[in-house]
Parts: structure tokens; sequence; C-alpha cells
């Protein structure tokens, strides 16, 4: 879907210990927010939810990911 939209990306394979990776690596998600029709504070609200520390943790947690935050990844 991105390619059909114009948006440029690559991949690469990852190494593994006898050679290319089987498994996935990594994860990649896209977050839209829009701000007309008088919303311009909710994106705002949303993302320090979804990127405060208690619940990066909680998603890190549970799907055994390192954490996408600086705060969230320090001890």
């Amino acid at each position: 879907m991105a390619e059909k939209k114009g948006v440029k990306f690559g991949m690469v394979p990852m190494p593994g210990v006898n050679g290319e990776s089987k498994a996935t690596m990594g994860v990649a998600d896209w977050m839209l927010a829009f701000k007309q029709n008088g919303h311009k504070e909710q994106p705002g609200d949303f993302l320090d939810f979804v990127y405060s520390e208690e619940n990066v943790l909680a998603f890190s947690r549970e799907y055994d990911l390192l954490p996408v935050t600086n705060a969230a990844s320090e001890p």
C-alpha cells in the first residue's frame, strides 16, 4: 500500500547465526492524526497517552519488543 502511494522504502536481509535470519527482526507501525474540524488538541493527548512510560513498557513486554522511548528503556 505504501509503495502504491509513492512512499519509498527498502528492505535488507538481517544476519543470523548461519547466514540470513529466517525470523522477522522488527516491526514498523504508522500512526496518523488529523487536527481539522476542531480537533487540534486530541492528537497530542492521544500521543502522550500512547507514548507514556507505562504504556510503552506494557506494549513492549506484551510483544517482546524493545521500548521506543529513552525513559522506557532505562532500568
